[in-house]
């Protein structure tokens, strides 16, 4: 019969808090690794520049780049707007500063 390690249990109550982090902490790593993508993106395209490639491959790839700029650009838009919404311990003056956080933010991104 194998001996048990007590020093190495897992606790039994995970909380809010630290799901929380894990959930952001994967978030981040994720945008990151977009950002990092987009990165090397552009600098194909300096190289493609630099070595005087046709145009219309130089375009391709910078439309590429615009686009995955825009696909990180509306996760994280998603992801505020399901932290706003799904934020139901709120008092009512707090739900009205969230609703101006994302007035400020739709405002910042050119949809109205």
């Amino acid at each position: 019969m194998k001996k048990m390690n007590s020093e190495k249990a897992l606790p039994l109550f995970v909380s809010e808090d630290t799901i929380q982090k894990q959930i952001d902490n994967d978030k981040k790593h994720k945008a990151l690794m977009s950002l990092n993508r987009i990165l090397g993106q552009i600098e194909g395209i300096k190289n493609m520049v630099e070595n005087d490639r046709y145009n219309v491959d130089i375009l391709t790839q910078i439309r590429a780049s615009r686009a995955a700029l825009k696909s990180l650009e509306s996760k994280m838009i998603e992801d505020i707007l399901r932290d706003l919404i799904n934020n139901n311990n709120t008092s009512s003056i707090d739900k009205n500063n969230n609703f101006d956080e994302l007035l400020k933010m739709i405002r910042k991104i050119d949809i109205l």
